[in-house]
């Protein structure tokens, strides 16, 4: 944390030095600033991550100091196009999966690839349905869970399922609809602790569940009952719809429990601080990030805390600066 302070305070140290002289070199830089020529340099990739630099050729340092609030007008417009972007990503991945699984189906028959489809009907026979084919997972189960708060019986049932696959040892990853009560933490709680890989996001519109990649189940695409699932047996098709899985796994997080007062995980860090560069308000994010304004508020404040800030601009122009936002970082190993 000392590290990081330090390359900020010396990046604003040559940031003043710019503002205050427009045709700076990074000579005049060490002398001025007390900076070692690396500092210095160090400095400029910092300024220019966060937009208080700008590439400059025909100037002595080829940059040029923006106007904080310019900076922050832009980080603004970035993060909300990125923001944008996800969203715009998952409607078109909700609208599109029935036609790529019809047409995964059509290709592979044209192409005499063996296709076997059962239709179920029936919450319960659904719920066997399910049970049967992850009986059978030998690799890898993944799955997506659109209920945002399934009656007790369902949960029960849900980690009796992939409880049952990971103590096989099959992988076993799932993307749930976030939520904010709190037996649902605990539920999901409990899933992590069985060995299941576990993510939230705020739109799940489908249910999915893929197994090894040669089977997957998902919504009927021929019927309005909400109770009838089209079970399909293809290699192509699952792979196909494996594919949409990892896409909506790319922009889910991990949950994070209510009242957690331990480190937050970098993938949810990374996330609240990209909607709060997309210029969302506490309450927005809160629901997006299936937690209360309250739990969201206190965990801006650890954050800004955890690294010495005061303010959210400062936490915001940290985040460039260390690469919290626009890195994707390894993934997380998770804590019950």
């Amino acid at each position: 944390m000392d590290i990081m302070l330090s390359a900020l305070d010396e990046a604003r140290a040559l940031y003043r030095h710019a503002i205050d002289n427009p045709g700076w070199s990074p000579v005049s830089a060490v002398h001025t600033t007390g900076l070692s020529p690396s500092g210095v340099q160090a400095a400029i990739h910092t300024l220019l991550s966060v937009g208080l630099l700008e590439d400059c050729p025909e100037s002595l340092s080829g940059t040029r100091a923006v106007a904080t609030g310019t900076a922050l007008s832009r980080l603004v417009d970035a993060g909300r196009a990125t923001a944008e972007m996800h969203h715009r990503r998952l409607d078109f991945l909700s609208s599109a999966v029935p036609f790529v699984a019809q047409e995964a189906m059509a290709s592979a028959q044209t192409n005499r690839v063996p296709v076997e489809t059962e239709i179920v009907t029936g919450a319960d026979r659904i719920a066997i349905a399910l049970d049967h084919c992850t009986a059978g997972a030998t690799d890898e189960v993944v799955s997506l869970e659109p209920e945002r708060n399934p009656a007790l019986a369902e949960w029960e049932r849900i980690g009796r399922r992939y409880r049952g696959t990971a103590e096989r040892g099959v992988i076993t990853r799932s993307v749930h609809r976030t939520g904010e009560t709190e037996q649902r933490s605990r539920r999901l709680a409990e899933l992590i602790g069985a060995g299941i890989d576990v993510r939230t996001a705020p739109v799940v519109p489908f249910p999915l569940l893929v197994v090894d990649r040669r089977l997957a189940v998902v919504s009927d695409p021929t019927s309005r009952n909400d109770e009838s699932a089209l079970i399909i047996k293809c290699t192509t098709v699952a792979h196909v719809l494996h594919q949409v899985f990892e896409q909506y796994w790319q922009v889910a997080v991990p949950p994070v429990r209510s009242g957690t007062d331990g480190p937050l995980d970098t993938i949810y860090r990374r996330t609240i601080l990209r909607l709060m560069a997309g210029g969302l308000k506490d309450e927005s994010i809160a629901r997006e990030m299936g937690v209360s304004v309250r739990t969201l508020r206190r965990q801006i404040a650890d954050l800004m805390e955890e690294v010495g800030l005061r303010t959210r601009f400062q936490l915001g122009a940290h985040a460039q600066a260390t690469s919290w936002i626009g890195h994707t970082p390894e993934r997380p190993t998770h804590v019950a």
